[in-house]
């Protein structure tokens, strides 16, 4: 399992997607955390709360690799529009 913080309510949607399974999602896993507040390095990833009961922090990419996934995710979807 890893510990999530909710993003705040008054950002509203469209939430970024979970780096695991690409569902939108309002968490977010910072490898960083003491578990208490999130410990912003830059390098948080957005995970919902389904995959984070199942994940461990070695399941969870880097935030360059996510991105990475992400801008060609995007990239392919708009190809094929």
């Amino acid at each position: 399992m890893v510990n999530l913080f909710k993003e705040p309510d008054d950002l509203g949607a469209p939430h970024e997607c979970c780096c695991l399974c690409g569902k939108p999602t309002a968490y977010w896993y910072f490898p960083h955390d003491d578990g208490f507040a999130p410990n912003t390095q830059g390098d948080e990833v957005a995970c919902c709360r389904d995959c984070a009961a199942r994940a461990m922090p070695a399941d969870m990419p880097s935030k360059q690799s996510w991105c990475d996934r992400e801008y060609r995710r995007i990239q392919k979807a708009q190809g094929a529009a």
